[in-house]
């Protein structure tokens, strides 16, 4: 199996076990580890990386890393957007709903006028589905692996590549 695949497949498998301990601890929507979300989506790049490292026999170039950094953001992305799916399907059929309730709350303290605060809920509606979450997910796993693949893999390429 290909290093990145398999970083991926243990960073999928990780998210979804932290995922888990926060909805049995029920802390799911506690906004106040929303930055271990972030970690979440930046580790399996760097894992990746660090598993073509590990396994490159002849030296490890900076595309090969990038290349596995991708692919293990993106294997991970995958697998944890099918839990997801399966999260808010079966197991809290109403989170999109509290998450929505959560947001609202926040536009309430910034005071907006009527209108921008209607076109504010409008919006958020459109981006409140299963299909456009798993897409902007699927889009912010690639975004932030390209970018700390490519950091990751400049720090531990070989120096003669």
């Amino acid at each position: 199996m290909k290093p990145g695949i398999k970083a991926g497949l243990i960073a999928g498998i990780a998210s979804i076990a932290f995922h888990l301990v926060s909805y049995i601890a029920n802390s799911d929507t506690d906004m106040s580890h929303k930055w271990m979300n972030y970690l979440f989506i930046a580790l399996p790049a760097v894992v990746g990386v660090w598993f073509v490292k590990r396994e490159a026999t002849e030296g490890m170039s900076f595309s090969m890393g990038f290349k596995g950094g991708i692919q293990a953001a993106l294997v991970c992305g995958v697998i944890y957007s099918i839990y997801f799916i399966f999260y808010i399907k079966f197991l809290r059929p109403e989170f999109m709903d509290l998450l929505m309730q959560m947001q609202t709350a926040e536009l309430d303290k910034q005071n907006l006028p009527d209108e921008q605060y209607d076109q504010a809920v409008e919006m958020m509606k459109k981006f409140m589905n299963i299909p456009m979450t798993i897409s902007m997910s699927l889009i912010m796993y690639a975004v932030f692996g390209a970018i700390v693949g490519a950091i990751t893999s400049a720090i531990l390429k070989n120096k003669t590549n």
